[in-house]
């Protein structure tokens, strides 16, 4: 099974959890947050960088309308004309009709490797340093690791 139809599973478990929320982050677990996020902050977010000709899939905060969405891959996937090479490029077809309404961020996170290794130049584009010792995905009152 390939990595990008296992992260889809992942998302799909996720949906009916989504619903008890009104405002929702997901967030994967294999990136190293390098500034904070406020899931408050936006109806419809997912970072401007690292789009690869689509949209960035490895992070969304907003309301649960649109965290479900973003995380309902397979519920179009039979429309879907072309081919799904990457998770990016099917993100943004999926949205295309949101792509008005999404608030593109400049949060920066860094992908971590199966072995450990960090990819440092991820957030180039956004010109922020590296410190693993940085900030975490927060809100006014909790912060979560």
């Amino acid at each position: 099974m390939s990595n990008l139809h296992k992260s889809w599973e992942s998302l799909e478990k996720l949906l009916p959890f989504i619903d008890n929320y009104e405002t929702v982050g997901i967030f994967r677990n294999d990136v190293i947050f390098i500034d904070e996020v406020d899931i408050f902050s936006s109806d419809f977010a997912i970072p401007k960088w690292g789009s690869f000709k689509g949209f960035n899939d490895r992070m969304f905060y907003g309301t649960k309308e649109n965290a479900l969405k973003w995380a309902g891959r397979f519920d179009r996937l039979t429309e879907f004309d072309g081919p799904i090479l990457k998770g990016e490029t099917y993100l943004k077809w999926l949205l295309r009709d949101d792509s008005s309404r999404i608030d593109f961020v400049d949060t920066c996170f860094l992908r971590v490797r199966v072995d450990g290794r960090v990819k440092e130049n991820d957030c180039k584009a956004t010109d922020k340093p590296f410190d693993p010792h940085g900030p975490r995905v927060t809100n006014d009152e909790h912060v979560i690791i």
